[in-house]
């Protein structure tokens, strides 16, 4: 890909993500909804790594790991409410 195709490719990945986000932040309720926002980097990264061509690196790796593995400790584990 050259240089002067990426703009038109970035911007038809941003609205594609934004449409699917949400769409699918309506099924989920509040703090579920705003957890999964947190993604959001994740799949940018993801977006440059697949259609930029950019190298997939350690750092990467690791914080994907990390951010993820968060996201998924509020979801499947929601605090217990207090009587």
């Amino acid at each position: 890909m050259t240089a002067d195709g990426a703009p038109r490719l970035a911007s038809i990945a941003i609205q594609a993500q934004r449409i699917t986000r949400f769409m699918l932040l309506g099924a989920l309720k509040a703090t579920s909804a705003a957890t999964v926002q947190l993604s959001v980097p994740v799949i940018a990264a993801l977006g440059g790594i697949v259609f930029l061509g950019e190298a997939v690196t350690l750092r990467f790796v690791l914080a994907s790991v990390a951010v993820l593995g968060g996201i998924a400790l509020v979801i499947l584990n929601p605090p217990s409410r207090r009587d």
